[in-house]
């Protein structure tokens, strides 16, 4: 069905993450924080610069994922309250 070996289903299954998931989950803690010091503010473009300046190597296309699988907004220019 799946065109996978048994042995190689559940050693994917129960091994660790891969090095990708393990930098992602790394950037989204840094990403979490800039977003925080920003009182909310810092859409991804900020962000992103943020973290260029602080050396991290992430691309602002990626900073936008990782923030939106945390649920990180922005905020809209004339907004005060991150609403979209």
């Amino acid at each position: 069905m799946l065109k996978v070996s048994r042995t190689a289903f559940y050693d994917r299954r129960t091994s660790a993450p891969g090095p990708r998931a393990a930098r992602d989950a790394e950037l989204t803690e840094q990403i979490t924080a800039v977003h925080e010091r920003s009182r909310g503010t810092y859409g991804a473009p900020r962000v992103h610069a943020v973290l260029k300046r602080e050396g991290a190597e992430c691309g602002r296309r990626r900073a936008a994922r990782l923030m939106r699988a945390a649920g990180l907004p922005g905020c809209r220019a004339g907004t005060a309250d991150g609403a979209t």
